[in-house]
């Protein structure tokens, strides 16, 4: 079992603490472990998902970014495309390098092979991607996304800063769809050394 946080620093916490705890409860195999300020929560986690939709100013995105990172070095955590968008020191320890933002349109993200060992199939979303241009050389691609006829990065993962991306905006709604959460459970589970990921639980920790 993946023992999971969700760090979060979102501009209406109150709904979306409801809408993402009903979501991953519902999720088979899901349990919801708590809601915590950030610094506090579980002490042993295998992986962290970041959800940042907004910064103030320059100097709250380099508190944010650099709490992003402190807890890249513990544990792998997965960022969502808006975060690179806002956290440029984030962005840079991703290694990837982003252009725009696609549209909101059906997104199919496709896990490479290797990384879906036990056939999760494609996940279809209503979303944005965040284009990456350019990703740095030791950067795992783990999904990728047809925009234009052209297979763009959907996942990625770089082992030596601990910065794994879901190059996706992250609407509420996202989060209502089982298969995302199974599949961000299976890619935490699988940046953090557990190839057949399995139930994962979950806790959330707000800043």
């Amino acid at each position: 079992m993946t023992n999971l946080v969700i760090h979060h620093h979102l501009s209406d916490r109150a709904s979306l603490d409801s809408a993402l705890v009903a979501a991953w409860d519902d999720a088979a195999g899901v349990s919801v472990a708590d809601v915590h300020l950030l610094g506090g929560g579980p002490r042993h986690q295998d992986a962290a998902l970041v959800l940042v939709d907004h910064v103030a100013s320059d100097d709250e995105a380099e508190v944010v970014a650099a709490a992003v990172l402190d807890l890249a070095q513990r544990v792998p955590t997965l960022v969502l495309g808006a975060a690179l968008t806002m956290l440029p020191a984030v962005a840079e320890a991703s290694g990837v390098d982003h252009g725009e933002w696609t549209p909101r349109h059906e997104v199919r993200v496709r896990p490479e092979p290797g990384v879906d060992p036990r056939r999760l199939g494609d996940v279809l979303l209503a979303e944005r991607l965040l284009v990456a241009e350019k990703v740095a050389d030791d950067v795992m691609t783990l999904a990728t996304a047809n925009v234009a006829y052209v297979e763009h990065p959907a996942v990625t993962w770089r082992q030596s800063s601990g910065v794994a991306a879901l190059l996706v905006d992250g609407a509420p709604d996202t989060w209502q769809d089982r298969e995302l959460l199974r599949f961000v459970g299976h890619v935490l589970g699988v940046v953090g050394g557990r190839r057949d990921a399995g139930d994962v639980r979950v806790g959330m920790i707000g800043y």
